[in-house]
């Protein structure tokens, strides 16, 4: 904690507490030896942050090593002289000269035997505790992590990437014990892979071979080499539905087994393709992340080492289980379980989760049993029971281990605080009971944003990976869905005008039109904006669609890697940062020390045209992934306050949306500068609010302060969602046009009713 004083407060009674020691959580690391030199020394850097951020937890964490080739590399660093056993797992035959003058390629088959794991080293001798030996050891390691893998590098006789193998072969060493005894001898492990390219052979392999012409393609296609044979990247579609199946089964164990798994693709160039939409249900299903990082810029080589701190940073439970009760009227749909968990084999409604932070979102749809909507007269009940293992933080004085009392600790006090932690098992309980309604009006008037939107965006992914990445039917499927709730609004709206007649036949008025409303100037445009405007949550969602029909989860030029990356980060957000990363959260500043909290600031559209009333301020653009501090002027010259009818920059090839005349003249004119000086100071409240919202999540968001014209810029353009354009297949509207355009489809869809 970083406040002076903090009360830390015992176990529950009925809750047996274990040493962090004996019940210590595992981090193994599984590096990829095909991999340039600076990026190996940019993960070694990264890995060294994480460690000290593990020994804080007072030997509770222990760490493995491991590399991955054409073999398995298991280093012993706990031994008095650390040493390195290889398992091989792939033999190599090279060509004869003449063959390898024609351009031939090794030959590469899978080794005959493989040995166990645990025939060369045992669990306890593999993870060393992070205490202040074991820092030591680990942290020469890592530092000689680029030398060990250079001189594999030389051993071997070809780049050959078996990672599906050495995975394997790693999840079934580590959960060993498991098997033997039925119980964990750990609270929970976590597998962090790095990978620098595509699966090469072996089980989960992706490259299509025959399609690598020369060693050089080869060398390019994973990952090694020119970038400007890229066209040599060559990914399977049929191994990419085999490679999708086996990383599936092996996630599967994975969960069952409390062993949770992160994909890191550490890439030395971005147009190498690692194959990330088939490894994802490894990461998907055990509530791993996956990450995607071009270290050819040295903002993503800090980048992992900040998301590395984060993860070892913030709590974890371990090893959850999570059962669903329904009442009988009720069942959990067969295809509406989403997020990081897996359904367990035997038992209904019963689900694992092998690791999750505070922020992790699931979610679940329900169906109606035969007939059970006509039995829901007193509401239907759903009750969820998580059971999770966590480590608790105790402090105490003068390293007294057992003190569990939940006294004051001083920290500023002479006598040494101490940090245990305990293993503790516990279990929440919700349950709920929702009414039941006939009236279509009552749904919609009890519709909350966030949980909504979280649901909408966990099933787009899930019908993207039904039409095998195609995004175009999905995109259909929620505008079409779209329609029909505000028709059901309108009709609902109708419905209730008739029974209750007005006296006088007045037409309503609303406030004022929004700009993108002044084209809603006929009758039926008038009485959707008087649905929208009664229901402030439905008029949300409007926007918050037209956000999930522009984001990376729908956009039809996006790559595969890219796109598993955008739907790993839905399930890892909270439902209202998922709502936030759709809409983002755009306010005003005043002041750099202001006494106002920037939650008090009132949230402005994300539209340019609607930047006008804030002239002489900063723009805080919060996306959830990326953080930018905008100053809307180009110079930080003083200058007179501008005048009322100057409207801010705009990007090029932009035309504005109120005023008119010719705006030369005011884009070169500087704004006033001398209160916000560029960057801010470190020490003023503005930056500490900027450093809490870069890590209120998993991963640390990317900070950006710009001004306007230049290159950064673009970061704070592409956040103004209203402005933009939708793909074609949708029209290619902005959402000014979005909305006439559905609001002609929702007076078809009446029609037609």
């Amino acid at each position: 904690s970083n406040s002076r004083k903090s009360r830390r407060s015992r176990a529950p009674p009925l809750m047996k507490a274990i040493s962090g020691k004996d019940l210590p959580a595992l981090y193994i690391v599984l590096v990829d030896e095909v991999m340039d030199g600076y990026v190996i020394n940019a993960v070694s850097a990264a890995l060294d942050a994480l460690v000290d951020e593990l020994s804080l937890n007072g030997g509770a964490a222990r760490l493995g090593v491991a590399t991955f080739g054409h073999t398995l590399s298991i280093m012993d660093i706990r031994s008095t002289f650390p040493h390195v056993s290889r398992i091989p797992l792939a033999t190599i035959k090279m060509p004869d000269r003449a063959a390898e003058e024609r351009g031939s390629l090794p030959k590469v088959t899978e080794a005959m035997s493989l040995i166990p794991v645990d025939e060369i080293i045992e669990l306890d001798e593999f993870c060393v505790p992070m205490d202040q030996n074991g820092l030591k050891a680990a942290k020469a390691v890592l530092g000689g992590l680029s030398d060990l893998v250079a001189g594999s590098a030389l051993e071997r006789a070809a780049p050959v990437r078996c990672f599906g193998l050495a995975m394997s072969r790693l999840l079934e060493f580590v959960t060993q014990d498991v098997s033997r005894s039925h119980r964990l001898p750990f609270i929970g492990a976590r597998v962090l892979s790095f990978i620098a390219g595509p699966p090469t052979h072996g089980p989960g392999e992706l490259l299509n071979m025959a399609s690598l012409l020369s060693p050089q393609k080869f060398n390019a296609s994973v990952g090694l080499g020119d970038p400007r044979t890229a066209e040599a990247r060559i990914i399977d579609p049929a191994k990419t539905k085999a490679a999708k199946a086996f990383y599936s089964s092996l996630g599967e164990t994975a969960a069952l087994r409390a062993v949770a798994v992160d994909i890191f693709a550490v890439l030395a160039n971005s147009s190498t393709k690692v194959g990330l939409e088939a490894m994802s249900p490894l990461a998907s299903m055990t509530g791993g992340a996956i990450r995607h990082y071009d270290m050819s810029q040295h903002q993503s080589s800090s980048g992992l080492r900040e998301d590395l701190v984060q993860m070892g940073r913030r709590p974890i439970a371990w090893h959850g289980t999570l059962r669903v009760r329904v009442s009988p009227e009720l069942k959990v749909g067969a295809d509406e379980v989403y997020g990081s968990m897996c359904a367990d084999p035997e038992a209904d409604d019963l689900f694992h989760v092998a690791a999750c932070d505070m922020d992790q979102t699931i979610g679940l749809g329900f169906e109606f049993n035969h007939g059970g909507s006509d039995n829901l007269r007193n509401g239907a009940v759903i009750q969820m029971a998580f059971a999770y293992t966590a480590h608790m933080l105790v402090e105490s004085r003068g390293g007294d281990d057992d003190n569990m009392s939940g006294e004051e600790v001083d920290c500023d006090a002479k006598a040494k605080i101490m940090r245990n932690l305990y293993a503790v098992r516990r279990l929440r309980i919700f349950t709920k009971q929702f009414q039941s309604t006939s009236e279509v009006r009552d749904v919609q008037m009890s519709l909350e944003l966030e949980p909504t939107i979280s649901l909408l965006a966990h099933k787009i992914c899930y019908e993207v990976h039904q039409e095998n990445g195609m995004v175009k039917e999905p995109a259909l499927l929620l505008r079409d869905w779209l329609v029909r709730v505000l028709a059901a609004a309108l009709k609902s709206q109708a419905v209730a005008r008739k029974r209750k007649p007005s006296s006088k036949k007045k037409r309503w008025v609303g406030p004022p039109l929004r700009p993108e409303e002044e084209a809603w100037s006929t009758e039926f445009a008038l009485k959707l904006r008087e649905a929208l405007v009664s229901n402030p949550a439905l008029r949300h969602l409007v926007l918050h669609v037209f956000g999930l029909l522009s984001s990376p989860l729908l956009a039809p030029g996006l790559s595969s890697d890219d796109h598993a990356v955008a739907e790993a980060s839905i399930s890892a957000l909270s439902p209202a940062d998922i709502c936030g990363s759709i809409y983002h959260e755009l306010r005003s500043v005043q002041s750099l020390d202001g006494g106002e909290k920037m939650e008090s600031r009132p949230i402005l559209r994300l539209a340019r045209d609607a930047l006008n009333h804030e002239r002489g301020k900063l723009l805080l653009l919060d996306s959830v992934h990326r953080v930018c501090l905008y100053y809307p002027w180009d110079s930080m010259a003083a200058s007179p306050p501008p005048r009322s009818d100057d409207p801010l920059p705009l990007p090029p090839h932009t035309t504005p949306h109120v005023g008119g005349g010719d705006n030369s003249d005011a884009r070169s004119r500087s704004m006033p500068a001398k209160n916000f000086p560029f960057p801010p100071p470190d020490d003023c409240t503005l930056v500490e609010e900027l450093r809490m919202r870069r890590c209120r999540s998993r991963f640390v968001a990317p900070l950006t302060v710009c001004r306007a014209g230049t290159t950064d810029a673009r970061y704070f353009d592409d956040g103004l969602l209203e402005d933009h354009h939708l793909p074609e297949f949708l029209g290619g509207h902005s959402y000014p046009e979005f909305l006439s355009a559905v609001a002609v489809e929702v007076e078809a869809e009446l029609a037609a009713t």
